[in-house]
Parts: structure tokens; C-alpha cells; sequence
């Protein structure tokens, strides 16, 4: 039987580098559909075996038509990125090229925001982005060719908007209580891969970390992991949350969406929909063979990033 051709969009970013690996693990051929094709990849030579490199833009439906096409490729691994029409045209491209099966880095905000893809508020802008791009899909490939996976937090985000002041043993946060699942882009992409390459009977697949984390609790463990001192400060309203997000650059829209939106997440989604976050663990080691990596076990494993 001839090996899979799948491509994987986004190869430089941590998830979709490790679905691409993870592809090739499974016996893919894996195209890796870049902006520029010249890009290092951790984890990836230039010329490996079993790897091709080709322009494309997720925004540039014409680059998508032509790598398809070139390539040869059936599987695609896709992820939200902003434009105009939540990637409607860039999907349409996949299909008219002859892709026959997506996989789609997906949110589990759309289970906070009501669960239903229509209704979904332009307001909430994580989960209607990527409710849209659900939508494109199944109009363009119905259900049972592409699989959302809704994924939890990022065990990276902590370092996202905290990251310097961790190194720099100082941090002020916003919400301490704010709890998230921590889920590894490791776990994630490994589960993007193995399902890219060899499908899924699940219609959704919900992924999260093993236990919920406060940012204060996830602060601590990286000081005790670490044996780092980490003063930690509270931010004590949410203008001031607000000015500090800005400060590092964030837009005021998307600043005050994130305070906004860590005030209201002292209750974990574990509590909040207990069902749903059970599957998404077990979801890990169903499909990977090992159990959803922990927030301490991540911190070991990836010390560079807090130091």
C-alpha cells in the first residue's frame, strides 16, 4: 500500500511542527507548506527523507490550489488564521485541488460560547473565528471528511504575557485565580499527526491537560520546578490589567478581551463542563498511547523557554 501524502500547514509553529513529524512517524509523506520554504525547523532538515517544502499561504488561496496540486497531497492539517472570509475560499481551494480529508486546529471556547456554530457572537472573538472556519469546512467537505480538534489552553500561554517577568523573577498577574488546563503543543500535535494520517470515528475531539491550574499555582510550579525565585504581584483592577497588556503590545481590543476574559475563568472549564473535559484527557492517551502530559512534566522538559 503507497504511503499517504499529507500537508501540513504551518510547520514552524509547535502544534503543526509536531503533526508534521508525527505524520511521518505513522509512514506519511509530508509536505511542509510554508510562507518561506527557506525557514529552519526544529526537529526537521532541510532535504529529509520523507519531508518536501512548498510555498503556501493559508490566506493565498492560489498558493494552496498550486502546493496541492504539485504535491499531490489528500490529507491537510489546517489552523485559524485571520481573513476575511474565516478561510472559506482557502478551504475551497483544498477541496478543488483534491483534498479529501482536513484536520482543523480548533478552540474549546466554542463549547463556553453556547456550543452552536451559527449563534456564536462576532463579540467572542476566539471561539466565532473559529466557529466560522468549522462552518467553511462543513459546507465545503461535510462531516465526515474534517475533524475540529478543540483544543484547552496552551501550556505555553503563561509564557505569552508573562513570559520576561518570569525570567526576570518578578511577576504581576492579573487574575491569579484564572485557571487553565495547560495542554502541550507535543500532546497536540501528536494527535493532530496520528489522526491526519490514519482518521478518527470521533465527529469532534476535545484535548486538555490532566489538571486544571490556576496561573498563581502555575507560576509556583515553575519556581519549584525550576528552584527559581518568582516574586509574584497581584494586579488589582482591570484597567490596569487592561494598560498592562498594551504595554506589551497587544492591541486595546484584544487587551481588554483577555482581562475580560481571565476575570470571568475563575471557574475551570473541568468544573464547568466536567463531561467534556474528561474526554478531552482521556482523548490524549486513547489516541497517543500516553497519558496528557502534566504542567510540572512540561516545565522539565522545556526549561529553556522560562529561563
Amino acid at each position: 500500500m503507497a504511503s499517504p501524502t499529507v500537508i501540513v500547514f504551518g510547520p514552524t509553529g509547535n502544534v503543526a511542527r509536531v503533526a508534521a513529524i508525527t505524520a511521518r512517524k505513522h509512514g506519511a509523506q509530508v509536505v511542509l507548506a510554508m510562507r518561506d520554504p527557506s525557514k529552519e525547523i526544529n526537529g526537521i532538515r532541510h532535504e529529509e527523507n520523507g519531508y518536501e517544502r512548498v510555498q503556501a499561504d493559508l490566506t493565498k488561496p492560489d498558493t494552496i490550489r498550486e502546493a496541492v496540486l504539485k504535491t499531490g497531497a489528500k490529507k491537510a492539517f489546517i489552523y485559524q488564521v485571520h481573513s476575511s472570509d474565516h478561510l472559506k475560499s482557502s478551504i475551497e481551494a483544498l477541496k478543488e485541488a483534491g483534498i479529501d480529508f482536513v484536520v482543523f486546529m480548533s478552540s474549546f471556547t466554542i463549547v463556553d460560547a453556547g456550543g452552536d456554530l451559527e449563534a456564536i457572537s462576532p463579540k467572542e472573538h476566539i471561539p466565532y473565528s473559529h466557529a466560522r472556519v468549522e462552518l467553511s469546512l462543513l459546507e465545503v467537505f461535510g462531516r465526515e471528511h474534517f475533524v475540529p480538534i478543540r483544543s484547552g489552553s496552551l501550556a505555553t500561554n503563561l509564557m505569552m504575557f508573562n513570559g520576561q517577568a518570569v525570567r526576570n523573577g518578578h511577576v504581576s498577574l492579573w487574575a491569579p485565580e484564572s485557571t487553565s488546563d495547560c495542554i502541550s503543543a507535543d500532546d497536540l500535535g501528536e494527535v493532530a499527526g496520528t489522526v491526519l494520517v490514519n482518521g478518527s470515528d470521533k465527529k469532534i475531539i476535545y484535548l486538555f491537560g490532566p489538571e486544571p491550574l490556576s496561573q498563581q499555582k502555575q507560576i509556583e510550579t515553575v519556581a519549584r520546578v525550576l528552584q527559581k525565585d518568582i516574586k509574584i504581584d497581584t494586579i488589582s483592577t482591570e484597567a490596569e490589567a487592561v494598560e498592562a497588556y498594551k504595554a506589551k503590545g497587544l492591541p486595546e481590543a484584544v487587551a481588554r478581551l483577555i482581562a475580560a476574559n481571565l476575570a470571568q475563568n475563575t471557574k475551570s472549564f473541568a468544573a464547568r463542563e466536567p463531561q467534556i473535559y474528561r474526554e478531552g484527557v482521556s482523548n490524549v492517551k486513547e489516541i497517543t498511547g500516553h497519558p496528557s502530559t502534566s504542567f510540572q512534566d512540561f516545565v522539565s522538559s522545556n526549561s529553556h523557554l522560562f529561563q
